[in-house]
């Protein structure tokens, strides 16, 4: 059971209130505001006032929504200036609720930034792995390069990061992703007809990229020309 102060107002001047309530929770704490927003606005001959102004007969109904609803007009709460439910910290409700929102939020993004790490560091040793595999033979650099570029183990560049035999390529999209192995093809290299890379053999363009992704340890780059 925890203690509040409520604070109840209307249109009119002079007519706030403030009472003490107990309540066991976010709910039972706003029916208690709600009743005593009700109580207060009736204490003071408000529909009196109310009907003189619209020239309406109504009378009150309960049972409904903030606790009493008002032929002819919506609600009690409608009538209120503010109805503003205040803890013993001082802040209001609405305050409470967006500070317990931000410390979920931030909960999550700090979960959230240290998985990303973690995965970081993960992908970064399994890459370092690729690379000892080739050392020992267990796979081939081809191979490697395929691994490493399907499971994206390394970045891609924010610049233009490119082996020196890819550097004259003319067909590079402006301003696109692009993977070195999605260029490795046997048809690419040698005698072939239309080869990009005619002066080199295809063994020979997958030993350089190899040398050039373990040593730079990027998978790709933004070609930003």
């Amino acid at each position: 059971m925890k203690r509040f102060l409520i604070h109840v107002s209307t249109y009119w001047c002079g007519m706030d209130n403030t009472f003490r309530a107990e309540a066991e929770s976010e709910l039972e704490l706003y029916e208690i505001a709600e009743q005593l927003a009700y109580d207060n606005f009736q204490s003071y001959g408000c529909e009196a006032d109310i009907a003189d102004m619209t020239q309406m007969k109504w009378k009150i109904q309960t049972g409904i929504s903030c606790g009493r609803q008002l032929t002819n007009l919506s609600t009690i709460i409608s009538l209120l200036k503010n109805l503003k439910v205040t803890t013993k910290s001082g802040k209001s409700m609405e305050e409470k609720s967006m500070e317990k929102t931000t410390r979920k939020l931030n909960d999550l993004l700090s979960q959230f930034l240290s998985l990303r790490n973690e995965v970081s560091e993960i992908a970064d040793k399994t890459a370092d792995a690729v690379f000892d595999s080739v050392e020992s033979r267990d796979i081939t650099k081809g191979e490697a390069l395929t691994i490493l570029t399907d499971n994206k183990l390394l970045p891609v560049a924010n610049w233009i990061c490119l082996p020196d035999f890819m550097d004259d390529y003319d067909y590079f999209s402006r301003y696109s992703t692009i993977y070195y192995m999605d260029y490795m093809y046997p048809r690419n290299f040698g005698n072939h007809e239309y080869a990009s890379w005619s002066e080199m053999s295809y063994e020979e363009g997958i030993n350089e990229l190899y040398d050039f992704v373990k040593e730079n340890r990027v998978i790709g780059c933004i070609y930003d020309w």
